[in-house]
């Protein structure tokens, strides 16, 4: 998990409304970045994802997200991380 950046957890929420309880758990958590998404989580109940905004110079807690959505009454099935890609730039000629 790099610094900085969000990762992303599967639990098994059906609504928005049954999902707030997530968000309430997981903003919780001293490396969340507040000040994105909604207090620092997005939630997607379409696809199931919670994508949580890791704090800058910041190292995320796994076993307390995982706590986190668990005491919200959901089980975290799978996590997703982002990893850098490296991008490769070419100069083209000029006319």
């Amino acid at each position: 998990m790099r610094q900085g950046w969000s990762c992303f957890m599967r639990a098994g929420f059906d609504c928005p409304s049954c999902a707030i309880g997530v968000r309430k758990m997981i903003s919780r958590l001293k490396f969340v970045d507040r000040k994105r998404f909604n207090k620092g989580v997005e939630l997607d109940t379409t696809v199931q994802l919670v994508t949580v905004s890791i704090l800058n110079g910041e190292s995320p807690d796994l076993d307390a997200l995982f706590e986190a959505i668990e005491e919200a009454g959901y089980d975290p099935v799978r996590m997703y991380e982002l990893e850098v890609v490296r991008l490769k730039i070419r100069e083209l000629g000029q006319s």
